[in-house]
């Protein structure tokens, strides 16, 4: 990693807070910005919103948090089911990441061979969700990824919480949230959205009746694990 590089930054696509705001460090190690004891904005979650679970049928899984060990709520897998429950993940220091029984290596997640000398490799769950082995070089005080569980950063289930959904843009992506609909937490749009709007009765003999509007959202691919 580079010198002087910056790694995170503040709300950084939200307005300042006001002066009144307090910024805490909670008891369950949250960090997070209250303004009149009223919380604001989250700004890191100790939990984290997905987990890598390497299951007993011998298949390691991608899930969000909070949700039961089913296929619907899977996002990635590296479909090794029926391997058995000994199953270890290794990797090693030449960047080979590998699933590996009593005996032999059940399946190559990357290649390896990658140079050994003053490079170091890390494996690590992003906050994006995604899965990625990194490779650091100590002389060049840098880092590059050189595998990743998938290449479109809107995979991963529960990126956007409830209500929202991941949109595209170019080489980025962007939580938004369904219209009507705003976020819960400015900032922090892993935790949804919420209604702006307040609910009317829609039976015909009240006066006070209003007709609803429904919108459609283009491009957009709907899913329903219910």
């Amino acid at each position: 990693m580079p010198k002087k590089t910056a790694v995170w930054k503040a709300n950084r696509d939200s307005p300042v807070v006001p002066s009144s705001a307090v910024l805490l460090l909670t008891s369950d190690g949250r960090l997070i910005v209250q303004v009149g004891g009223k919380e604001i904005s989250l700004i890191t979650d100790s939990f984290g919103i997905f987990r890598l679970k390497m299951q007993d049928d011998g298949n390691l899984v991608q899930y969000p948090v909070q949700t039961t060990d089913a296929g619907p709520y899977a996002y990635y897998a590296t479909n090794t089911d029926g391997a058995g429950n000994n199953i270890t993940l290794n990797l090693d220091d030449d960047g080979h990441l590998y699933m590996l029984n009593s005996t032999f290596s059940i399946k190559n997640l990357t290649k390896g061979g990658h140079p050994r000398e003053r490079t170091l490799y890390l494996m690590k769950i992003d906050v994006d969700g995604i899965l990625r082995v990194y490779s650091h070089y100590l002389n060049q005080q840098n880092s590059s990824v050189i595998w990743s569980s998938t290449d479109d950063r809107c995979t991963p289930k529960g990126l956007c919480g409830l209500n929202g959904f991941c949109i595209k843009l170019d080489d980025k992506v962007k939580c938004v949230c369904l219209p009507g609909f705003d976020f819960v937490m400015p900032g922090n749009s892993s935790a949804g959205c919420e209604r702006n709007f307040t609910a009317q009765t829609c039976r015909l003999k009240e006066k006070t009746s209003k007709y609803y509007a429904m919108r459609t959202v283009d491009n957009t691919k709907w899913e329903d694990i219910s």
